[in-house]
């Protein structure tokens, strides 16, 4: 156990070196500003971004970044503190769910090294603490199974229930598990209530204003019948549910490494899709499971009676989620699933259960999986941090665009031409974030007005350029706001 908690705390490395590489192109920007202002005002934010069916998101996250914005303004340092506590809970959740489950302990740290677990839990993006929870909320309600311990009941219907008030692509999990805690464990819910109500409380008062608008706009029928924008058919979103465990491979990752034909890259991306079917084979054992059990009970001391409740849990989850995005029409894409993260660790770790240790087969099959996640996060690591992220992909990393500020800080313009994609958005929050992080300071020098262009370089390095007086910018230039208006 010692060696794997060393193991999983090496893995995690990675996820906490350079936060001012990460990307800064996505919903996060907004979501900062949303916290800074809030702080301003002195008031807990009630709402967050609203999202592609038109309902706002609920507020933990952005009272996440409150709670931060504290500590320091500066969003490498937000970064760091985030991607510590989310990886801390990854961590922890997983070890917890091997020991509790005795599986194999040392496949806990490898999901570290995921490149999509590195990338995302490094970028600020609210949906992505679904994931934390996702597990953490498995691994709880394994342990009560295990042990009838009412904390470890009191964390699974915490995060049970803050999952949904995050992000609702969590709705099926949260639904099937506090359904089994209900039809199941009803009895000891009282007998815990000390332990359960004040996690309850706490997320009633973080909430209460968010849940009592959502209830008062939200239109079921609505939602569903216009769908996601995509437009993904929906035998493509049933089916895509059972690809979760992307996740936790090279697929759909976005990387400078992608777009090199080296060998050794291609066979290590195709070795980690094994995976894939890996997810298909563990919900299998847990049909033969649930078909065996129901002729022959488990007895009330069965060792093996927690795995047994786990997998009638896994298979509602995937049925449900794959109907879920199916009358949502959600894409099969790895950030539509990240409320799967927790049952599809488990579902492959059942799986990899399956695997003889004689002859090495499994510790060699998890080193070699192991040996191909780590190619891709840390040569992307090494790679963006050399020679930041290619123009077409996340481009421009954090670094760049502070340092684009701080540029703009000597300017006292209120607007400037771009051409920069990621700051043609309407507001560009990439850019109005960081300039509401990095106010300008009355004792710096300011240069005269003048007409400003933010474009980037052949290499997609960020520049700023003072056009020549009668020049004109280029033409598919946009002329943006540099400031927030005032409210």
């Amino acid at each position: 156990m010692r060696l794997a908690i060393v193991l999983t705390c090496l893995s995690a490395l990675p996820i906490l070196l350079f936060p001012g590489d990460t990307p800064w192109i996505f919903d996060e920007p907004a979501e900062i500003t949303i916290a800074l202002q809030a702080n301003q005002g002195h008031r807990l934010a009630s709402h967050a971004l609203t999202g592609n069916f038109h309902i706002a998101y609920g507020p933990m996250p952005i009272q996440l970044n409150q709670l931060l914005l504290l500590i320091s303004h500066d969003p490498r340092i937000l970064i760091l503190l985030r991607a510590a506590i989310v990886a801390s809970i990854i961590a922890i959740s997983l070890l917890w769910l091997g020991r509790t489950l005795n599986l194999p302990l040392y496949f806990a740290p490898v999901i570290l090294l995921a490149p999509n677990v590195w990338l995302w839990t490094r970028q600020p993006w609210a949906a992505f603490l679904v994931t934390p929870l996702s597990i953490l909320s498995i691994a709880a309600y394994a342990a009560f199974l295990e042990t009838r311990c009412g904390w470890s009941l009191a964390i699974t219907i915490s995060a049970t229930i803050a999952m949904p008030l995050i992000h609702p692509q969590s709705i099926p999990l949260s639904v099937i598990l506090l359904a089994h805690i209900l039809l199941f464990q009803r009895r000891v819910l009282w007998q815990h209530k000390l332990k359960i109500l004040p996690p309850l409380l706490l997320l009633a008062l973080l909430n209460y204003q968010y849940v009592k608008d959502i209830l008062q706009t939200l239109s079921i029928p609505s939602a569903l019948s216009q769908g996601h924008p995509g437009q993904t058919s929906r035998g493509i979103a049933f089916l895509g549910t059972f690809q979760s465990a992307r996740l936790i491979t090279p697929e759909a990752f976005e990387s400078p490494l992608t777009q090199n034909p080296n060998l050794l890259l291609i066979i290590g991306h195709d070795f980690a899709l094994i995976f894939l079917p890996l997810t298909v084979l563990g919900l299998m054992i847990c049909l033969r499971t649930f078909i065996h059990t129901r002729s022959n009970p488990p007895s009330p001391d069965d060792p093996r009676r927690a795995h047994v409740s786990l997998a009638s849990i896994l298979l509602l989850v995937f049925f449900a989620h794959a109907l879920f995005a199916a009358a949502t029409r959600l894409p099969p894409s790895p950030h539509y699933q990240f409320g799967l993260f927790g049952p599809t660790i488990l579902a492959v770790w059942f799986a990899l259960y399956l695997f003889p240790r004689r002859y090495f087969i499994r510790p060699i099959l998890i080193c070699l999986y192991a040996a191909s996640l780590s190619l891709f996060t840390l040569g992307t690591l090494i790679a963006v941090h050399l020679h930041g992220w290619p123009p077409n992909q996340h481009s421009p990393t954090l670094n760049e665009q502070i340092d684009l500020v701080e540029k703009l800080n000597h300017y006292s313009n209120e607007s400037a031409y771009t051409t920069v994609a990621v700051y043609m958005m309407d507001p560009p929050h990439p850019l109005l974030t960081l300039r509401f992080l990095y106010p300008s300071f009355p004792m710096v020098e300011m240069r005269e007005p003048c007409a400003l262009l933010i474009t980037q370089s052949a290499t997609g390095r960020l520049q700023l350029i003072e056009i020549p007086p009668g020049a004109n910018p280029p033409p598919n230039a946009k002329l943006i706001p540099l400031h927030y208006p005032q409210e």
